[in-house]
């Protein structure tokens, strides 16, 4: 995979990619709905989104409808 692919985003980058905001990927984490993510550090370090996982996450939803 291509060292872009793996870029690793923070929240605020992550949510830009995916056109939407900081808080909606805080909700998403608090409610498991969202994409994956990894927490950098001992437990409580910052939050980074793969960019090849938010590729993967958003091919997932296409043509989801909302019921």
């Amino acid at each position: 995979m291509s060292e872009i692919a793996e870029q690793a985003l923070t929240v605020k980058e992550a949510a830009e990619f995916l056109k939407t905001k900081p808080q909606t990927l805080d909700k998403w984490r608090i409610t498991k709905t969202g994409p994956p993510y990894s927490r950098i550090g001992n437990g409580r370090g910052g939050i980074r989104y793969r960019l090849s996982v938010l590729v993967e996450y958003l091919k997932s939803t296409e043509g989801r409808a909302a019921a």
